[in-house]
């Protein structure tokens, strides 16, 4: 009782290996990726510690598979955010993008916790903007 934080719960190296190296379209994950502002939030020390090491390791997935679309719903806020990152191929530097979409808490009436996802083109629209 009390206990916010299950260590069973958090991404392993055994699954961000098994997760590969193929070029994904969209990357579904609890966490946001490390590089995504968290909007205000003062997390206590040790939580913090905790929740960059997560965050890290989602990064660490974006990075490896480069999905044009990030989905996420740990911190039940909002947001919207272009993440970049830097890669280099031999002597070559190249930046490279994803969106990252994150989700709020599902409340009555609320319409931050979903959204619609569209195929062709590959984009994740806000319903609270369609009017």
């Amino acid at each position: 009782m009390g206990e916010s934080w299950w260590k069973g719960e958090c991404p392993t190296r055994a699954g961000l290996e098994r997760l590969g190296a193929d070029r994904l379209d969209v990357l579904v994950a609890h966490d946001a990726p490390a590089g995504v502002p968290l909007l205000g939030l003062r997390l206590p020390a040790a939580d913090e510690i905790r929740a960059n090491e997560v965050r890290e390791f989602v990064a660490e997935a974006v990075r490896a598979t480069e999905p044009k679309l990030v989905l996420h719903g740990h911190w039940h806020m909002r947001s919207s955010h272009e993440l970049t990152w830097p890669v280099s191929r031999g002597e070559d530097l190249a930046w490279r993008s994803a969106m990252v979409e994150g989700l709020a808490a599902d409340v009555p009436g609320g319409q931050a916790a979903w959204g619609i996802l569209e195929l062709a083109p590959l984009r994740f629209l806000d319903v609270r903007k369609l009017g």
